[in-house]
Parts: C-alpha cells; structure tokens; sequence
C-alpha cells in the first residue's frame, strides 16, 4: 500500500538554462524579464524605481553592459541588453539584484526584492530586436498605466538600438477593449 522509500520530490518548474558557458561570451541581446518577490508592487514607491533605474545605469558604466531598453513595471522589470565580452549574464542580474535590495531597504523595506530566478531570452540573428524593444516600451500601455510610450517615467534606453522608439504611437485599440 504505502511506498517505503523517499518521497518523490520533483522540481516544480524544470531547469531550462543552458550551461554558464553557453551564457558568457555571448555577443548577442538578451530580453529579460525578473519579478519581485511574490510579484509585490515595490516600484509603486518613486524613489525606489528611480533607484533601481539609477543602478540599470551603473550596469552600463561599471559592467560595460549596453542597455538597449528597460520598463520597470510596478512588479517586474523588463530589460533588452548585451554585456561586455566574457561577462555571465547570471553574475551581472545576480549583482544587479543585490545592489537594488540594499536600496530598497533605505526605503523601508526589509529582506529579498527580488524572485531568485529570472526569465531570459537570447536573441538570434533572425530575431527583431525591434519588435522586443517596443513589447518593453508598450508594457504600461497594455496595463492601462500610460496612453503613449513616452508618458511612462520609468522606462527608456541607455544605449539606443533604435532611434525614436519611444515617440511611436501607441498601440491601436485591442477588439476585445471597451470603447
């Protein structure tokens, strides 16, 4: 009737990173989404958002880390970027997480900011970058945020991939939208 041996303990969600190798020296763009913890809305506080953009800046300055396009929704954080040749995209959002949780705390918040893991996307040659570019700038405008692109104070480009992306139009209405 019962089983004798351990429990059967599967991971919830498999693991579908590539080695670390595959990830360093990758002179390509990644699209990276990462969460809060819990999907807390923590960037609703102005001065921790302009914190977290502040450290996205030392990404590029500090790293060399190109960063083609950011939103910082109020749980989540898109990114579109490149590190600099032979740097671990793990190691550069796991520094970037921990400069932004010891932030946080000055703002009166208290242990991880962030979800361990995050989502990433490497791009290939027959990707558009474009087309990525503009879902992270059109992020607040799906969530009913803004009504332009260029109305969301927390989202841009420190590196320009393409120029005037975020003075497109927005997107046009869905069909399933109430007028």
């Amino acid at each position: 009737m019962g089983s004798s041996g351990p429990p059967n303990r599967t991971r919830r969600h498999p693991n579908i990173r590539l080695a670390a190798l595959e990830y360093a020296d990758c002179d390509g763009l990644y699209n990276i989404t990462v969460c809060s913890r819990e999907r807390q809305p923590v960037f609703t506080d102005p001065g921790l958002a302009e914190d977290a953009i502040r450290l996205l800046r030392w990404l590029r300055t500090q790293r060399k880390t190109a960063v083609w396009a950011y939103c910082l929704m109020p749980e989540h954080l898109h990114l579109l970027l490149s590190p600099r040749q032979g740097d671990s995209i793990s190691r550069l959002m796991h520094s970037y997480k921990v400069r932004t949780t010891q932030r946080s705390w000055s703002h009166g918040h208290s242990g991880k900011l962030w979800q361990d893991r995050f989502h990433d996307r490497i791009l290939r040659q027959r990707d558009s970058g474009i087309e990525v570019v503009e879902y992270i700038f059109d992020n607040p405008i799906r969530r009913g945020l803004v009504a332009r692109r260029r109305d969301y104070p927390y989202s841009g480009e420190l590196d320009v991939l393409i120029p005037g992306l975020l003075d497109e139009p927005p997107l046009p209405a869905s069909p399933h939208s109430k007028m």
